[in-house]
């Protein structure tokens, strides 16, 4: 009789995990179709997000291009600034050395006030006194 009562209770124990098997093999295979049901829309998700992800890459190169560009002519703005400012500086020499009056002469800044060649840039032909008679009958 005692082995009897250990007997039923082994085989109540053994229907009991036979159970708690089922209740787990059910809740596995719940969770496998969550599974394959997730990673199925997450593929779907990619699939369609594919088109956004190209176009995104596609306007940051453009604006990659975009930003090169403007710093090109940045770069060009400043150079004709400088080439400008050169002219307008190189004008006002010119004006500030023949007293004041425009000439269509310009002095480059590389050659040095008091230099040999700073020298020959007023050797001008307008004082000869024949040129000036020349122009004056000219103007009449």
């Amino acid at each position: 009789s005692e082995l009897a009562a250990e007997l039923k209770k082994l085989e109540f124990d053994l229907k009991e995990l036979k159970d708690n098997l089922t209740v787990k093999e059910t809740e596995l295979n719940t969770i496998t179709e969550q599974n394959k049901m997730l990673k199925r829309e997450i593929e779907s998700k990619t699939k369609s997000d594919e088109p956004v992800v190209v176009l995104l890459e596609a306007s940051k190169a453009a604006e990659r291009a975009a930003l090169m560009k403007v710093g090109y002519l940045t770069e060009e703005t400043d150079k004709s600034n400088r080439r400008a400012a050169r002219k307008a500086a190189e004008a006002a020499t010119a004006m500030l050395s023949n007293n004041g009056k425009y000439s269509d002469k310009t002095i480059p800044f590389d050659i040095a006030i008091g230099s040999p060649k700073w020298e020959n840039i007023d050797d001008d032909d307008d004082d000869d006194p024949l040129k000036k008679k020349n122009n004056m009958l000219r103007k009449i």
